[in-house]
């Protein structure tokens, strides 16, 4: 019963904890400095180990291009499409 009872009150702390978080707005700054820390790359970054830059040059590395007929294209029901 005591287990129970202990797991009770820390659930209503850690609850009473997030609120005033939030309300005081230190909730959202320690959740991104724990998401910094949590996230920080393994190694050190070798540029000899980087792809190189895509060719613009090439149709093939561009999401959308005025001269092909590509999603980009699309528009909703009863907008008025200006010719690009």
């Amino acid at each position: 019963m005591k287990a129970i009872k202990a797991l009770g009150v820390t659930a209503a702390v850690v609850i009473l904890l997030g609120i005033v978080l939030t309300v005081t707005g230190w909730g959202g700054t320690l959740f991104f400095k724990a998401f910094i820390a949590f996230n920080k790359p393994s190694g050190e970054f070798d540029p000899a180990k980087a792809v190189a830059p895509p060719d613009y040059s090439l149709s093939a590395n561009w999401a959308a291009l005025p001269t092909i007929d590509d999603p980009a294209d699309l528009v909703p029901a009863g907008i008025e499409v200006k010719p690009q």
